[in-house]
């Protein structure tokens, strides 16, 4: 510190100098940048989630442990690792170095979870079971 500021500093810390009060709204308006703030840096980057709002605009919410807490314990992790895309399918298997390729068996494109469950010609009576399923649900 320089010997400009520390004889400053020395001022402004003597007994006869007293802090002139804050007026509301400055401080209204400092603690409001400060929650902006802290807002923005607890914010979830936007590419994170990403994947799982392409497969599910409606979730996550507070329907969410909702519709893990009515399946069983196997079947809420199939569904957990279907949302995030780290699943038993070729892509990611491929992804983490697991196989050689992301091919699907049918074929017809990389086995991804979108085509897993929308297009695959392996799982077409197994989609029309979730399909109904789905229907019934809702």
């Amino acid at each position: 510190m320089g010997p400009l500021a520390k004889a400053a500093a020395k001022r402004a810390t003597r007994d006869e100098c007293v802090a002139e009060p804050v007026p509301f709204q400055a401080r209204s308006t400092t603690l409001r940048l400060l929650l902006n703030g802290q807002r923005q840096g607890n914010q979830i980057p936007e590419r994170v989630g990403k994947w799982l709002r392409k497969i599910d605009k409606a979730l996550p919410g507070k329907h969410t442990p909702k519709l893990y807490d009515e399946l069983k314990r196997r079947e809420a992790s199939v569904l957990a690792q279907l949302r995030t895309g780290k699943s038993r399918l070729n892509n990611y298997l491929h992804k983490i170095g697991a196989v050689e390729s992301d091919e699907c068996a049918c074929g017809q494109s990389a086995e991804t979870v979108e085509h897993f469950l929308f297009r695959c010609r392996r799982w077409v009576s197994q989609r029309e079971i979730m399909l109904r399923y789905a229907r019934e649900k809702v």
